[in-house]
């Protein structure tokens, strides 16, 4: 359902209605806030676009919140009372309120009590209006809502971001490539696989010749085997073309096709040639960053990176030893930016889609995002849901080296709220010099040398080849916390993990130690037979990690129980 340019009023009292039975209107009420650090002009918004954060945004306690937006929860008839209304003032100022989108898949029914979608309303030019307001109806409870902030980790351009290569140094955002599937696309991939893994990312590059007229379906892996994706399409659901290839919520995009050229940003010019039911039925990831590297010798060369969501999808293609089909989300742009409310949009897809039987074991969500206490509502409600599907979520710690028990972020925090949640973050070992056994009166066999000991050896004029490195533990590079974070994962490199491509690359970060994990668990779900649900999730999850993982003292600090995974990376 798509409704749009309607007008939400707080009309004149009727008595004589009131008197016949009608039901009282629905009331609007906005509350201007006069605060100048909600000065968008302050905000360098062309750096920001090149950035890949396409609505307007305002900035609101440190968060960026696209500008004018609000998400409530709506019946299908408040929908139609507001469409049906006109004439809302604050004092003697007009104010109008469009419905942007109402989200495809409608929430589950027994998320609010009631049946209802997820609606995103758009208010009109107001500089001083910021989207706070209480819905109210006499025969309705007040109506859950949230601003519609902006879910990211860090900006493009500063490490670590993703896909992290090892001397990525500055990047802005390319234009997009997005493609629509066609009927060759479609048949490459089916239906249905006995395990699934839905990644809520930036989509999937389903055809790598990145040509709609080119068609290339297999990769080389990291052990220089040509290999395809291992993808799934999904079921019919919610009106959406089922001959697709996965689900794009984001509404940046969903809004271009039959948009006047003028208005379209840039970056989405491909999508202008495209209906609306192509981008909604086709997640492709064209999340591409125009970067800068430097070598070793201080030569620097520019080239493409980017494509988080299918360095995503490989690597839990590749882990769960090619079992599970991933199928695909988009909630995220080519800048990998998303909003609550495409997220929230796209957590009703995946949860239509188990619904409809699509046997989805594993949620992968490698993002965190900071939201306030309304978001945190609508948010953790649909993660309950989740819970409640038997869905087990792998969440990314996040990059930024914060505790978690000090920082806020969703839904890596969920971890100890809800029992299907499983925090994830990366770790490298704790290398310590030591000096090689060399037979001499100076040996110290395999013994720790203490670095502040290093210049005395060097002016004993010991070689440097008679040096060597030891591990003596593991330290956490993502966020950390003993009570959110449930797994650290080690690639067995000095730092991050191998590309799933054969292409010479280093990824780094916790979204892609959260896709190891969310292979592992695909795999082992398969290999057991094991359904989850919701009430076997505790032992589930106390099972799983007394099989993946091992215990690390060095990591009791920072990770739950010291719980570490090592993967072949």
């Amino acid at each position: 359902m798509e409704l749009r340019n309607f007008k939400i009023v707080k009309p004149v009292s009727n008595v004589a209605d009131e008197r016949k039975g009608d039901l009282e209107p629905l009331r609007w009420t906005i509350t201007p806030i006069r605060n100048p650090e909600l000065d968008c002009e302050r905000l360098d918004l062309e750096r920001l676009e090149k950035r890949g954060v396409i609505p307007p945004v305002i900035k609101i306690g440190g968060r960026l919140v696209v500008k004018r937006q609000k998400i409530a929860i709506l019946s299908e008839e408040e929908i139609k009372t507001i469409g049906n209304n006109s004439g809302s003032r604050i004092g003697k100022r007009p104010v109008n309120v469009q419905v942007v989108r109402v989200s495809d898949c409608p929430n589950p029914a027994d998320e609010y009590g009631r049946p209802t979608f997820t609606v995103l309303l758009s208010f009109d030019e107001n500089a001083e209006v910021v989207a706070r307001n209480t819905f109210t109806q006499t025969n309705l409870a007040p109506i859950t809502q949230s601003n519609n902030f902006l879910l990211s980790g860090t900006l493009p351009g500063s490490k670590p971001s993703p896909p992290i290569q090892e001397d990525l140094i500055s990047a802005t955002v390319a234009d997009s490539d997005f493609q629509s599937s066609d009927r060759v696309d479609r048949a490459q991939y089916p239906e249905d696989a006995q395990a699934v893994v839905a990644v809520v990312d930036s989509g999937v590059k389903f055809d790598l010749a990145n040509e709609p007229s080119q068609h290339l379906y297999a990769y080389t892996d990291r052990q220089n085997q040509s290999v395809p994706l291992q993808l799934v399409r999904g079921r019919a659901a919610c009106g959406l073309n089922t001959e697709g290839i996965g689900y794009c919520g984001v509404t940046a995009y969903l809004g271009v096709p039959g948009s006047p050229p003028a208005t379209v940003p840039p970056l989405l010019n491909v999508l202008t040639s495209l209906s609306r039911q192509q981008v909604a039925s086709s997640a492709f990831d064209d999340h591409r960053l125009r970067t800068i590297y430097e070598d070793s010798a201080g030569k620097r060369s520019d080239g493409i990176g980017g494509r988080h969501g299918t360095y995503l999808t490989a690597i839990i293609n590749q882990e769960s030893g090619r079992v599970a089909g991933v199928l695909p989300v988009k909630a995220f742009n080519c800048g990998g930016y998303g909003t609550l409310f495409d997220v929230l949009s796209c957590l009703n897809y995946v949860l239509e889609q188990k619904r409809q039987g699509l046997p989805i074991y594993v949620l992968n969500a490698s993002w965190v995002g900071s939201v306030d206490d309304e978001g945190k509502s609508l948010l953790i409600s649909k993660f309950k849901q989740l819970e409640k599907a038997g869905i087990i979520v792998v969440a990314a710690a996040g990059n930024e080296g914060k505790d978690l028990g000090r920082n806020e972020l969703f839904p890596a925090r969920y971890s100890a709220l809800l029992s299907n949640v499983i925090t994830v973050t990366s770790v490298e070992p704790i290398l310590k010099p030591v000096l090689r056994n060399t037979g001499s009166k100076n040996s110290t066999g395999n013994g720790s040398i203490h670095e502040d000991e290093l210049p005395l050896l060097e002016y004993a004029a010991i070689p440097k080849s008679q040096f060597g490195l030891s591990v003596r533990g593991f330290k956490v590079v993502g966020n950390f916390s003993s009570t959110f974070v449930s797994i650290g994962v080690y690639g067995r490199r000095w730092s991050g993990f191998n590309s799933p491509f054969n292409d010479g690359q280093s990824v780094r970060g916790t979204s892609f130690a959260a896709a190891f994990v969310s292979g592992r668990i695909a795999a082992y779900l398969h290999d057991k037979g094991i359904v989850p649900t919701a009430g076997t999730m505790t032992q589930l999850k106390s099972e799983l990690f007394a099989t993946l993982t091992i215990t690390e003292n060095s990591l009791r600090q920072t990770v739950q129980e010291g719980r570490l995974l090592v993967v072949n990376s």
